[in-house]
């Protein structure tokens, strides 16, 4: 059930900072050394703690710099965009504040920073159009990313469409699908709730890419001993690539390949020729291998690269601290393959992105997407819309009082 509330969102104020798209940001993105007021001083503060930024946050205010929406909003969001040799489209979603799962990381006191992306599924589309038909007027906030994305926000308080789209979201189902938590939870009266940006599923605008694995600092990592190993489990294949064709695009041909025969894969790259193919045998075969893994985990490329090889023949299990061996994650596949050539990495792992229905059957089982698994695009930067986590009727000394459509 998708439980939305609007929220009084903490904004830029546009005399203070005209140009949003010097001032926002990604989470763990570098704070811009000429930029004082960016949101990348919130997200990774001086002092590494929340009351760090909280602090900030409230001299912000104080400054004017940021401005407190005198009525709770809804914000609608549309990102216009173009993956590679698409044409544009336009993805549609809203900010609003869901409850926050006991399972899910505990709320604190600190502000909702960087939204958590949030899936909801709507077939028909209901929902979506709601959110269209309410944006039919100027923008209230707009910013054009160096990547081309044009993202445009409209905040409504009308108390009409609040109950229309509300209640239209009610009976969806819905699921947190990517984000840092603890950056976007906090306590309302209502309860622990979080600040989510949430988008239909089903929406042909939603781009859906992997996050590639990117090993270095393993003293167990031998490429062809670890084909060796993992025989008993997957068929691994040596290959070499093509010279007329961009290595990046190749590893992916033969991964989705791979995908439209029901296959379960991965490829391995550790430099030089060192290109393999890791293709999970008959579940029969690779029972003992993930019998930790639920269904439908097990279906998913990543859960079973993260479990077979990652932690299975390396050691390296997902969330824990290995010590001089890590694992990067990256949605750029050239990426991943640089930083093996340029030394930096001892191999980079390639995946397939999960599809649509493997992430639905995923949240219809009550479960979550291992870390990592998919990157969702656009992405929605941080820092357009705050959430100070406060009751309603509270409005802070000093605090701004933007006006809501």
């Amino acid at each position: 059930m998708a439980s939305v509330a609007p929220f009084r969102g903490l904004l830029y104020n546009s005399a203070r900072v005209p140009d949003l798209g010097r001032v926002v940001a990604a989470p763990g993105a570098p704070i811009p050394p000429d930029e004082p007021l960016s949101v990348a001083l919130l997200l990774n503060p001086a002092g590494g703690q929340a009351g760090d930024a909280a602090a900030l946050m409230r001299r912000w205010r104080h400054e004017g710099v940021l401005e407190l929406d005198a009525r709770p909003c809804f914000y609608i969001v549309s990102q216009a965009w173009r993956e590679r040799g698409m044409p544009e489209r336009t993805r549609w979603g809203v900010l609003a504040r869901i409850p926050l799962s006991p399972d899910r990381a505990p709320a604190g006191p600190g502000p909702g920073l960087s939204p958590a992306t949030a899936l909801y599924s709507d077939p028909s589309g209901d929902a979506e159009r709601l959110l269209e038909s309410a944006a039919r007027r100027p923008a209230d906030r707009w910013m054009s990313a160096p990547d081309g994305t044009d993202t445009r926000i409209w905040r409504t308080a009308d108390p009409v469409f609040a109950r229309t789209f509300a209640g239209a979201m009610e009976p969806l189902a819905a699921w947190v699908a990517e984000g840092d938590e603890r950056l976007a939870a906090g306590r309302t009266p209502d309860g622990d709730r979080l600040l989510a940006f949430l988008t239909r599923l089903e929406s042909p605008a939603l781009g859906i890419l992997p996050y590639h694995r990117v090993l270095r600092g393993s003293r167990r990592f031998n490429a062809r001993s670890l084909a060796g190993r993992a025989a008993a489990h997957f068929d691994v294949k040596h290959f070499s690539l093509e010279s007329y064709d961009h290595r990046g695009e190749q590893i992916r041909r033969k991964l989705r390949e791979s995908a439209s025969r029901g296959r379960i894969a991965s490829a391995l790259y550790a430099g030089g020729d060192e290109f393999f193919l890791y293709l999970l045998k008959e579940e029969a075969e690779a029972d003992e291998l993930l019998g930790g893994i639920p269904e439908p985990l097990r279906r998913l490329d990543a859960a079973v690269l993260d479990k077979g090889l990652l932690e299975a023949e390396l050691g390296l299990p997902q969330g824990e601290d290995h010590g001089p061996a890590a694992i990067r994650h990256t949605a750029d596949a050239g990426r991943a393959l640089g930083w093996v050539d340029a030394g930096e990495a001892q191999a980079a792992f390639l995946l397939n992105p999960p599809s649509r229905e493997q992430i639905a059957a995923v949240a219809a089982a009550g479960l979550r997407l291992p870390d990592r698994s998919a990157c969702f695009l656009p992405q929605f930067p941080a820092g357009l819309v705050l959430d100070p986590f406060e009751p309603a009727e509270e409005r802070p000394a000093g605090a701004g009082a933007g006006e809501a459509g």
